[in-house]
Formats: structure tokens, C-alpha cells, sequence
């Protein structure tokens, strides 16, 4: 697996949270600093009914030390800050050699599916969601967020969140109460995916084909329908940043919290992989 590069992380290269590395000429990075401890075992129990989120209990199943970001500034390479998550640490290839599949959590990311070190290669599974109306693959390697990371299979990283303030960011937008129901073709949302229907269907904001300035880097925004809404029958399948701005303003979705939707201050990792048909 190759490293992410974006140029708008390069405003992420002062912060406390962007670890430093250095490259030799056969292309090793050797890091100053950063751990993540892959023992834990990941366990997520569901709210009450009808409201599965938020969670009665998450605990991630892999936890980075408080010098431990995705982010790498590399100090002998002109400062270029590369996303480099951890899907393995100090552990040799003997110990992380699932070619077949079945990898053993204890010792990689909850999101390998396999992984092959003789081959180099390893398989991530795949987040689906939506962008600019269309079905949008990516990957998911840390928040700072616990539970944000249980919820994605990644890693909790709370060294990162200071890069919520870099300007680094991207907006995605959690549907915390869309319509329910495995076969229901406008299923959505954090309940539905705590209640195990599938995935909860994310958007991300004004994100197309061919995006200026795209970061890997999300900030987390929760929308729920009000009761209005739902009563009214207007409740339906997002999938569109513009669309949810709008219904916001309008006093459809709102923020958990209270108010119009805003940031929850949790910070996603999720490299986009790319827009399919379904």
C-alpha cells in the first residue's frame, strides 16, 4: 500500500500532531515518534430501540500513544507531509502473513481483510457512502475519536485533533436517525447501521471527480431529521453535501446538539478510492 499525498496537508506540517520521519535512498521511513498498540479487541453494543446511536458501549480495537498521527512530515524531503497510517507495528512479517484472509486483529487493523508482506500487498475493506450524488468508495484508518474509530473498524488516534483547526479538512456529513430497514432502497444513518442493516451511507461535501485542494483528513458533522420531517413524510436518502446545507438552513436536519448541523469536533481519516455506479 502506497502513501497518500495531498497538497492542502501541507498545512498541517507545524502542527503538534504531524509526526516527523525521515527517508533514506531505498525509500525507508524511519519515524521520531508514534505508536499504536493493534491488542485490544474492538466491541460495540447498540443504544435501546429506536434510537441505536449513540452507542451503550464502544471500545476501538487499535489505539495510537499521544505522539501517534497519520500524518508524516518528512524533514529530509522538503517538509512533504504524507497520510501514512499504521496497519501494523513492531511485528514481523511472520506474525502479520494472512495472504488468505483471516488476519488476527490482535497484531493488525481492524480492517485488513488480508494481507501478504512477501507480496507487499494488503486488502483494506471498503467504507461505502455518497458524493456530489454519486456512490463513493474509500478507506478508514484512524479519528480521534473513540467512537468514531470503533465505529469504522479504525484506530483511535487523539493526537490528531488539532488538525481540525489546520484548514486540512474536508466536511462529511453522518445521518444519525434516516429511514431503517435492510431492503428499504433509502436506508441511512447511524441507527440503521448500530441495528446491523449496513453501513450508515456518509456524504461527503462538494467532493466531485476532479477536486482542488482534496484532503483525506474529515471533519465529522452529525445531521438528524426532526420530527416534523419524518411526520411530514420529508425525510429521504441523502446524498449530496449541497442538499444537506440547504436542508439545515431550512430547519429539516439538525444538529444533535441542538441548532443548525456543525462540526462534532471528531476527525475522520478516509482516503476516497472512487466513485462507482452502485
Amino acid at each position: 500500500m502506497g502513501l497518500t499525498w495531498a497538497p492542502i496537508l501541507s498545512k498541517a506540517k507545524d502542527l503538534a500532531s504531524t509526526r516527523a520521519a525521515e527517508v533514506d535512498s531505498s525509500d525507508n521511513f524511519t519515524f521520531q515518534a508514534g505508536r499504536v498498540d493493534f491488542s485490544p479487541v474492538q466491541a460495540l453494543t447498540a443504544g435501546e430501540a429506536p434510537n441505536f446511536f449513540p452507542p451503550k458501549f464502544f471500545r476501538a480495537g487499535s489505539v495510537g500513544d499521544s505522539h501517534y498521527s497519520p500524518l508524516v512530515r518528512v524533514t529530509n524531503r522538503n517538509d512533504v507531509v504524507f497520510n501514512a497510517p499504521m496497519i501494523a507495528f513492531n511485528v514481523g512479517p511472520d506474525k502479520i502473513s494472512f495472504c488468505d484472509g483471516q488476519p488476527d486483529y490482535s497484531v493488525v487493523i481492524d480492517s485488513v481483510a488480508s494481507i501478504c508482506p512477501d507480496k507487499g500487498v494488503v486488502d483494506l475493506n471498503l467504507r461505502f457512502g455518497f458524493a456530489n450524488g454519486k456512490h463513493l468508495r474509500y478507506l478508514s484508518f484512524d479519528a480521534n475519536s473513540e467512537e468514531s474509530a470503533t465505529l469504522e473498524a479504525s484506530t483511535f488516534s487523539p493526537a490528531e485533533s488539532d488538525i481540525l483547526q489546520s484548514g486540512a479538512t474536508e466536511v462529511i456529513y453522518t445521518i444519525v436517525n434516516g429511514k431503517m430497514g435492510a431492503k428499504d432502497p433509502e436506508r441511512q444513518g447511524l441507527n440503521s447501521a448500530l441495528n446491523g442493516e449496513g453501513p450508515s451511507l456518509d456524504i461527503l461535501a462538494h467532493f466531485t471527480e476532479i477536486s482542488a485542494g482534496y484532503s483525506p483528513m474529515w471533519d465529522v458533522r452529525l445531521a438528524e431529521w426532526t420530527k416534523e420531517a419524518i411526520a411530514k413524510g420529508q425525510r429521504k436518502l441523502m446524498t449530496d453535501g449541497d442538499d444537506i446545507e440547504a436542508k439545515s438552513a431550512s430547519g429539516l436536519l439538525v444538529s444533535p446538539a441542538g441548532g443548525q448541523v456543525k462540526t462534532t469536533g471528531n476527525l475522520v481519516n478516509c482516503p476516497v478510492v472512487g466513485f462507482t455506479n452502485e
